[in-house]
């Protein structure tokens, strides 16, 4: 049988500080919790509502954005235009992806569980009947989620290259979807990348989802971390210069 793996994009994201929330919270509270909040959101996500985000107007409800895999507290997201396709059905593919990864973003933020993530470009081979995913593209995408030190994402280097080589780029900005940020890094840099506009998918006022976030990260023993403070605070900061009130 012959090995076809998909060219596409893909978003890999990670629950930050998963083991720390499995170790310092009572199993029984938490299942319900993870079931309601992380894995509904996360479904519901990959099917978001028709509303305007940035300059985009999302599809019906009824419109798959993404197809959505999730174990343990491992969550990826991808599509599956065939990579022959007429590039606009590529770049509405990944337009899709970014909607549906910044919902998930500023859902699962606010719910309690903060996820952080990247997007590539590049091979990916699914098959969900023997249970196997294998390909560069989330090899990647994984090394770059790692990179960072927030509650976010960035777009990996093979999808910047990708928009790049397409003359694609200014188009992507003016979908407000991406924007360009000095995203904190684990070696204490700032670099610039571009990051995934989830606070403009927030529908709640300012000051009541900045509590939110600030409780989401509460199952990290935040106020006794340094560590877990510095994530919290650059999703704040990153939230703040970038939502806009809804009317």
């Amino acid at each position: 049988m012959a090995i076809i793996p998909l060219i596409n994009f893909l978003t890999h994201f990670d629950i930050l500080g998963f083991k720390d929330i499995v170790e310092n919270n009572n199993i029984e509270i938490l299942v319900p919790e993870f079931d309601t909040f992380f894995v509904n959101n996360l479904r519901f996500s990959s099917h978001l509502k028709h509303k305007r985000i940035g300059n985009i107007i999302l599809p019906d409800e009824n419109t798959k954005l993404a197809h959505f895999l999730q174990f343990s507290d491992t969550v990826i997201y991808f599509t599956d235009v065939p990579s022959n396709a007429p590039l606009d059905n590529l770049f509405g593919s990944l337009i899709h992806l970014l909607l549906a990864s910044c919902g998930a973003l500023s859902l699962c933020i606010l719910a309690g569980f903060p996820i952080r993530g990247a997007v590539s470009y590049g091979e990916f081979y699914v098959n969900s009947v023997s249970n196997i995913y294998l390909g560069k593209s989330l090899v990647e995408a994984y090394k770059w989620e790692k990179e960072q030190d927030w509650a976010g994402a960035i777009l990996s280097p093979s999808c910047e290259n990708w928009l790049t080589t397409n003359n694609l780029m200014e188009r992507i900005i003016g979908s407000q979807l991406i924007v360009p940020y000095y995203v904190p890094l684990k070696s204490k840099e700032y670099k610039k990348y571009f990051a995934l506009n989830w606070p403009t998918t927030v529908f709640l006022e300012r000051k009541t989802a900045i509590d939110r976030i600030m409780k989401s990260f509460q199952l990290n023993n935040y106020e006794k971390s340094w560590a877990v403070q510095r994530k919290m605070e650059e999703t704040i900061k990153f939230f703040d210069k970038y939502f806009r009130e809804k009317k």
